[in-house]
């Protein structure tokens, strides 16, 4: 949804982009659609990010009946602050 939603905004840019260099005055047409272009953009790489729409992040493979439970592996302590222990652990 978010990649068909990013193409329009990059085919309204290209119009908008196009048009502004045949005219002595761009309008606010351009403006807008850039705007709307990188608003898109964040839009994308936020829902890329998301850990469903990543195939290796450990949500994806937690089934009720597969794995029942989460297992954890500390493989490193980091310095303690004054209200957290830090860790580095391996789901």
């Amino acid at each position: 949804m978010a990649f068909l939603a990013l193409l329009f905004g990059l085919l309204l840019f290209l119009v908008a982009y196009f048009r502004a260099k045949k005219i002595l005055f761009p309008d606010a047409f351009f403006g807008s659609s850039t705007f709307l272009l990188f608003f898109l953009l964040g839009i994308f790489v936020t829902s890329l990010n998301l850990p469903q729409n990543q195939p290796r992040h450990y949500l994806n493979f937690i089934s009720s009946e597969a794995f029942p439970l989460l297992q954890l592996r500390i493989k490193e302590s980091l310095k303690p602050d004054l209200y957290n222990h830090k860790f580095i652990a391996e789901v």
